[in-house]
C-alpha cells in the first residue's frame, strides 16, 4: 500500500491502515496518519530517542518533552526500525462525532507486549492520530 493515500473515513480505518504501513515502512508510515503536531512531537522524540528501550520511547513520543533525559536500556537500534518488527492488534475503538480513542496491542518479537491507547481527532475531515499514552507493559 502506498503511504497515506487512502481516505482516513473512519478510526478503525486509520488503525488498521497505519498498522500495514508501519509494518511495511516503519515510523514513515505512521507520519500520514498523524495530525501535523503529533507529527512534529514523534520527530523531535525520536530524533533524540535512537539506543532508547523502544517501548518506554513510543509511548513518549507524544508527550512534552522533559530534560531528564532517560535511561538507555542497552538494546540498541532504531526505534523507527523496531516499529516494523512489533505485531500490531486493535483491540478496542470508541468513537464520538469529532474525536475517538482506540486501543491497540504490541507484542515485539513475544518478549514484550502490551496495549497503547491513541485519541484520534478529525483534522479536514479526515481521522488522524493526536496522541497517545505510555504503553501499558504486560
Amino acid at each position: 500500500m502506498a503511504i497515506g493515500v487512502m481516505k482516513r473515513i473512519s478510526p478503525e480505518y486509520v488503525l488498521k491502515n497505519a498498522i500495514a504501513d508501519i509494518k511495511e515502512f516503519g515510523f514513515d508510515g505512521l507520519k500520514p496518519y498523524l495530525t501535523s503536531e503529533a507529527l512534529k512531537k514523534a520527530e523531535n522524540y525520536l530524533a533524540l530517542s535512537d539506543g532508547l528501550d523502544m517501548f518506554s520511547a513510543m509511548g513518549m513520543a507524544f508527550m512534552p518533552q522533559s530534560n531528564n533525559g532517560g535511561s538507555s536500556s542497552g538494546s540498541g537500534g532504531s526505534i523507527k526500525e523496531k516499529m516494523k518488527e512489533c505485531d500490531y492488534t486493535i483491540k478496542d475503538v470508541m468513537k464520538g462525532s469529532s474525536s475517538a480513542k482506540g486501543v491497540v496491542e504490541f507484542n515485539y518479537k513475544d518478549s514484550t507486549k502490551g496495549t497503547v491507547e491513541l485519541s484520534m481527532i478529525k483534522e479536514d475531515k479526515e481521522w488522524k492520530i493526536d496522541n497517545m499514552s505510555m504503553p501499558q507493559i504486560n
